[in-house]
């Protein structure tokens, strides 16, 4: 089942919240991986896919600490604050939290978004990725 959230954010009021000036405002978007106190969804990433996740949470990330920070309502181990945005196909709009709901929780986020996060693989990476599976049975 694939869960996606049509979300309108607009940085009118704060635009200091948008790391690039040039998005529009109000911004259509996909919001992905706020989970809530349940996973929905749940499976294996690719660590590649992990490691283009965590660019982009570094890269594209949203925090200027007015909206505090999040605990993980899950475990309640985990604390954190912030956004960031992947532009492709769409625009996704993603919590910092989504690392740590896809390592600790499993949480598999859309196919759509995933599809996404591969695209932005270097595709030498990627095809690097897909022998090291094959060659490891998977």
């Amino acid at each position: 089942m694939e869960i996606l959230d049509q979300t309108r954010i607009s940085f009118e009021h704060v635009p200091e919240l948008a790391f690039d000036r040039t998005l529009p405002t109000p911004l259509d978007a996909i919001a992905i991986g706020w989970i809530g106190s349940r996973v929905l969804t749940t499976g294996e990433i690719d660590s590649r896919e992990l490691e283009a996740i965590a660019g982009i949470l570094e890269r594209n990330r949203i925090d200027t600490g007015e909206l505090g920070c999040h605990l993980c309502v899950i475990c309640k181990a985990f604390e954190t604050r912030g956004e960031a945005v992947l532009i492709a196909d769409a625009t996704f709009v993603m919590p910092q939290m989504i690392l740590h709901y896809i390592i600790e929780h499993d949480y598999l986020p859309p196919e759509r978004f995933r599809d996404a996060i591969r695209a932005s693989i270097p595709h030498d990476e990627m095809q690097a990725s897909e022998q090291d599976a094959t060659s490891n049975g998977g």
